[in-house]
């Protein structure tokens, strides 16, 4: 027969254990990029070469179409569209002849989708 102590010390070990797997359970929620949530991200491609500006949109929103324009010395060198489905990732080769480019002028890539806006410079 247990005591009473056995039992408060078997209910704590058996709540434990249930709350440990409810919390593991939980963070792999949430740490799914396409569990319930929307987002996108914006990143050059070969980030180490200051010289490339071909860049990377990986997509976890619900938005499909992204809109893009590359910026240097306020005139625009390069844009498009892009389309991608729900946990795409494309990388966009801009493909721009570095005479095009001055060098003393930061270049920028802005990316829409919706609303929202997101911007590199190299």
């Amino acid at each position: 027969m247990l005591t009473d102590q056995r039992k408060i010390i078997l209910a704590f070990f058996v709540l434990f254990i249930f709350s440990t797997i409810f919390l593991f359970w939980q963070n792999e929620q949430e740490l799914d990029p396409n569990k319930n949530k929307s987002w996108w991200t914006l990143s050059f491609t070969n980030p180490n070469d200051e010289t490339d500006t071909d860049f990377t949109i990986e997509n976890y929103g619900t938005s499909r179409s992204f809109t893009y324009q590359i910026e240097n010395d306020k005139k625009i060198l390069a844009e498009g569209n892009v389309t991608l489905n729900i946990g795409e990732k494309q990388a966009i080769d801009t493909s721009l002849d570095q005479a095009q480019i001055n060098a003393d002028t930061p270049l920028s890539i802005h990316v829409s989708s919706g609303e929202e806006t997101k911007e590199i410079y190299r």
